[in-house]
């Protein structure tokens, strides 16, 4: 049991080195003219790399390094304003501080930021997922 434990905390600690490696990439919908300044969006970026890609991956569709050691897979970020019919801003907001309670951003696996993040923090991550939103 604590072998396995130990593998588990080595594969993180590698997947996380790997996600904060990573360029923060800054995709933006061709559906509709950005909200945000790029500097707003790159650092909202750079956030999600460190904070979110390990388990939401990279491209935030759900598939990050962490994944399968999870027993819930987490879901597809990009799809979040199709699947609302609206960007839900605050809602989103609220669930990354953990206000919501864990139904509302999925399981007690997902770590709540709001003792991390403060407020500005929060919601620049959330302009970044705004823009990596896929509505097709």
């Amino acid at each position: 049991m604590i072998k396995k434990l130990q593998i588990l905390v080595i594969v993180l600690i590698g997947c996380l080195a790997v996600a904060v490696a990573q360029v923060p990439r800054v995709p933006r919908s061709q559906d509709k003219p950005a909200r945000a300044d790029s500097n707003q969006v790159a650092e909202g970026g750079r956030l999600y790399q460190h904070y979110c890609a390990s388990c939401h991956g990279i491209d935030g569709r759900g598939s990050g390094p962490v994944t399968p050691a999870l027993k819930t897979i987490p879901p597809d970020l990009t799809r979040i304003e199709k699947k609302n019919g609206r960007f839900p801003t605050e809602d989103l907001k609220r669930a990354i501080a953990g206000q919501n309670g864990v139904n509302v951003h999925g399981t007690s696996e997902m770590p709540v930021w709001g003792t991390v993040l403060p407020k500005k923090e929060i919601a620049t991550l959330v302009i970044y997922l705004e823009s990596i939103q896929r509505l097709l």
